[in-house]
């Protein structure tokens, strides 16, 4: 694993439309990582990809707004034929904080454009080249949250409609990982998801002790999740012998590397799922 990364940050006192600060934060990232067998000369695996962002954040009192630009270069190697792909991102957000009587209200929005663009020369393996093509994503996510403070206890309530747009290994995966011994697949007509959450807190404090109860629940029509794609339980007793196939060999198993491994397929899809919770914290 090899990683390389730059970073240049600007601030400055400013007044400017009753803002008061400007900070401007630029980064630059190489990264670079190999999967390979054991007593296998060449890796398996073989990922890098370039990452340039800047982003731009103006701030007075109770208000932020910033922008974001973000330019990814992936590249896939070895037996990994996930293609080489560009991914450019575009975001403005915002956050807004305003006192009402005794509560303290915080609205923020974030506006964001995503458009993965695969190399329309790419033939895959396991995908079908028909659904190759550039991908543009529009997403709009908000959140509004109240907090109040009493002498001993703190109350934080919060609403949030949020989404993630799929990335370039959710819609073009197409290669090994070992670590997981999986074959990943991806979804190339994968929606964005999306997500409605609530969230509330409740602390109570004292000066030699304190306690958090938090809840939480987030419904979304569309989660992203990576299943595998079938089962073989005769794959526990098999081991590989001249002139007899795999039991399992073809929709549910893939053959990897020098040919004698064999790894489940697992393929992401767009579920319906119910994430809730409750956590609790002493000190």
């Amino acid at each position: 694993m090899e990683k390389k990364s730059q970073k240049l940050s600007f601030h400055k006192d400013i007044t400017f439309l009753g803002f008061q600060t400007l900070d401007i934060d630029q980064r630059y990232i190489r990264y670079r990582h190999t999967e390979s067998e054991k007593n296998i000369k060449n890796p398996t695996v073989v990922l890098q990809q370039q990452i340039f962002s800047i982003q731009a954040l103006l701030k007075m009192a109770g208000f932020h707004v910033g922008t974001l630009f973000q330019n990814r270069d992936f590249q896939a190697g070895g037996f990994y034929w996930t293609p080489n792909t560009k991914e450019l991102n575009i975001a403005l957000f915002g956050l807004k904080e305003k006192e009402l009587y005794d509560f303290l209200m915080q609205f923020s929005t974030r506006i964001e454009y995503l458009s993965v663009m695969p190399d329309m020369q790419y033939r895959p393996s396991n995908l079908d080249p028909s659904l190759m093509r550039s991908r543009d994503f529009k997403l709009i996510s908000a959140a509004m949250s109240i907090f109040r403070d009493w002498e001993f206890w703190k109350l934080n309530l919060t609403t949030m409609v949020t989404g993630r747009s799929p990335g370039i290994e959710d819609l073009f995966s197409d290669g090994p990982h070992l670590g997981t011994y999986a074959y990943e697949i991806g979804e190339p007509q994968l929606e964005q998801e999306q997500t409605i959450g609530l969230e509330s807190t409740l602390e109570h404090r004292t000066k030699v002790s304190s306690i958090k109860l938090t809840a939480f629940q987030n419904y979304s029509p569309n989660y992203h999740l990576s299943s595998k794609m079938g089962d073989c339980p005769e794959a526990l007793n098999w081991s590989p012998t001249l002139g007899i196939s795999h039991p399992c060999a073809g929709e549910d198993f893939i053959a990897w590397g020098s040919g004698t491994g064999w790894l489940y397929k697992y393929q992401i899809e767009g579920v319906r799922a119910l994430i809730y919770g409750f956590e609790s914290t002493v000190e």
